[in-house]
């Protein structure tokens, strides 16, 4: 009874602090970041502050994992997760867990990368957090910010340059840089303009995922820190078709909270809405005169690739509603 007190509260506090910042950011936009060359000055009005940057915001830094067998006590087979896969080894992320850290910093089969998640845009995906400055290979770790572009959360790295030694000799370096959760750009700060690199990833259903891959690691619910883990502060605003913050653009064909595949080919962006997926199985398009292929394969990861050579194409997955704000020319898959 206790523990349902809490969860009450913190939701009630959540959708406070969201109707308090839906009142403030449309009565007049705010700028929390400093001009950029390679910013335009409308982004840097898009951004403002969300949720209180407190200890339930915290990045990880190489947590904690355990095997299938002992993640049993905690995981249901229709948990939804990001499974992360390098080579043949694989590390699975309850989002139970994500939404209380947005952020996690980690490693696997010596490729460093981050991965985000943001609960209110319905995006999870990893991008590998190695970067070339300056000639130089340097690891960049990551933390939330407590800021949303456009409704995307917008996590930032804290140590920039640092070199897994723990050395750092540049020192316009150590201004931090604000990254998109769902893309992985860089819209302010020194890194504009930089996009990290997809590591391979997919949101699903735990138990596809350790049907074919018993031996991944699953994130441990110990993280040093005592948090509501399994519990979702969120849980009513995914079932409604309300926004929590405003967006640039708001597009009604299809419903705001329809999750999607987005896809974009040279200057040409196509959405293709999970239920087509999951109703065919395989989707055959062409998009900018290239025909791709989109499955979700016997291993539960969703890939799009390009028919005539196999050639991965980078992907989004969030609900429409961020798909659309950010890519307002989109086109949707079988509709005309």
């Amino acid at each position: 009874m206790g523990r349902m007190n809490f969860n009450l509260r913190t939701g009630a506090l959540v959708w406070f602090l969201l109707l308090l910042l839906f009142i403030v950011s449309s009565c007049s936009p705010l700028v929390v970041v400093e001009s950029h060359e390679l910013v335009p000055v409308e982004v840097n009005r898009s951004i403002v502050d969300a949720l209180p940057h407190d200890s339930s915001l915290v990045a990880l830094i190489y947590p904690r994992f355990v095997t299938v067998r002992d993640a049993s006590q905690f995981m249901a087979d229709d948990e939804l997760v990001l499974a992360v896969r390098v080579g043949e080894q694989q590390k699975i992320y309850p989002l139970s867990i994500l939404l209380w850290h947005e952020v996690i910093n980690d490693n696997l089969s010596g490729v460093p990368f981050v991965v985000t998640y943001c609960p209110i845009c319905g995006s999870a995906a990893a991008f590998n957090s190695e970067v070339v400055v300056a000639g130089k290979k340097k690891v960049l770790l990551f933390n939330t910010s407590g800021k949303v572009y456009d409704s995307s959360m917008l996590f930032q790295d804290t140590i920039a340059g640092y070199d897994g030694n723990g050395s750092n000799d540049n020192d316009s370096d150590v201004l931090s840089s604000l990254f998109v959760s769902f893309n992985g750009t860089a819209i302010s700060g020194p890194r504009a303009g930089l996009i990290l690199k997809p590591v391979t990833s997919s949101v699903g259903f735990y138990r596809d995922f350790v049907a074919t891959k018993p031996d991944s690691l699953v994130l441990s619910r110990e993280t040093g820190y005592n948090l509501p883990y399994g519990s979702d502060p969120y849980a009513s605003f995914y079932s409604n078709s309300a926004l929590l913050l405003p967006v640039a653009h708001v597009d009604s064909r299809l419903g705001l909270k329809q999750v999607v595949v987005g896809v974009r080919i040279g200057d040409v962006e196509r959405a293709y809405p999970t239920y087509e997926l999951e109703k065919v199985g395989v989707i055959s398009d062409s998009v900018a005169g290239v025909d791709i292929r989109i499955e979700r394969d016997e291993t539960g990861f969703i890939r799009v690739v390009k028919r005539e050579t196999g050639e991965v194409v980078t992907f989004s997955r969030t609900f429409w509603f961020l798909w659309a704000t950010h890519n307002p020319m989109t086109t949707v898959y079988g509709m005309s």
